[in-house]
């Protein structure tokens, strides 16, 4: 958390030095890419959703559209993952007023399915980081589509 903080301070002073999206290209000017703003925000969203929140809302503030539309999968995921976790510690407090939950088998569903939402959680938050780090930067894609190709006269 303390490491998030840290990171939007400096993003904070980073941006008052100088202007984002300069010249349409991403965000810190070049020193941070679309890219990795966007895994970063993938990772902001398992490790804390306080976390996400600051990032998101900075971002949602200074980022270009494509990563608006990153924010909005992020925060879907999160909610998601937010419910079910809300679900099973209401589970967990109603079953725990018997006297005989531990040991029985309300408390082994209660372990084995917060089990099972922390591995899915792993895993989807993991999926969307690698699909972020092999996707093809559009910048590049621009450039190359904007290198004026020399014209046969025949």
């Amino acid at each position: 958390m303390l490491l998030f903080l840290c990171l939007g301070w400096n993003l904070c002073v980073l941006e008052n030095h100088s202007s984002a999206l300069i010249g349409g290209y991403s965000m810190f000017k070049g020193k941070w890419t679309e890219k990795l703003t966007n895994v970063l925000l993938w990772v902001g969203g398992y490790v804390n959703f306080i976390a996400f929140a600051l990032l998101g809302g900075y971002i949602i503030v200074k980022g270009n559209d494509n990563q608006k539309l990153t924010i909005k999968k992020v925060f879907i995921i999160v909610l998601l993952f937010l419910g079910a976790t809300a679900i099973m510690e209401l589970f967990y407090n109603f079953a725990s007023m018997s006297g005989d939950y531990y040991g029985s088998f309300a408390q082994d569903i209660y372990s084995i399915m917060t089990k099972i939402i922390n591995i899915a959680k792993i895993c989807v938050f993991a999926t969307f980081v690698v699909l972020e780090l092999i996707k093809k930067d559009k910048t590049s894609a621009e450039s190359m589509n904007n290198i004026e190709q020399p014209k046969n006269d025949v």
